[in-house]
């Protein structure tokens, strides 16, 4: 987060940008212009109402994909769906959300594990 400005006070960045800030120009690039930092963030939402097998090799998923292409087996995992959004700043889409599942009591999730500098408490 913050790369093109950490760059620019590096002194890599548009040459007249720099030039404008005193600072000294190690290399002309137009940094910035492309920025695609990615921020993230992870909801997780439980429902009492849906039952998704945890166990997808078992006879009835297997029969109901060969059958019909649907069920567990189908899906491409965890990934369920991919929107891409505009928000009102840009003209092309820039921002990214995805949704995935994971059954009750799945062992073939993806690990979250602790990440350094990100505080979990809330602040206002």
């Amino acid at each position: 987060i913050n790369s093109p400005q950490i760059l620019m006070l590096s002194g890599v960045g548009p040459r007249r940008h720099l030039r404008k800030l005193g600072i000294d120009l190690v290399t002309d690039l137009k940094v910035g212009y492309n920025l695609q930092d990615h921020a993230n963030t992870q909801a997780f939402l439980m429902s009492l109402d849906i039952n998704i097998s945890s166990n997808s090799t078992d006879e009835d998923n297997m029969f109901e994909f060969l059958i019909d292409s649907r069920g567990p087996l189908a899906s491409i995992g965890s990934l369920t769906s991919v929107t891409l959004i505009r928000s009102t700043q840009a003209s092309y889409p820039d921002i990214y959300y995805t949704f995935s599942y994971f059954p009750v009591n799945t062992t073939n999730a993806l690990h979250y594990g602790p990440i350094e500098s990100i505080s979990t408490s809330m602040q206002s």
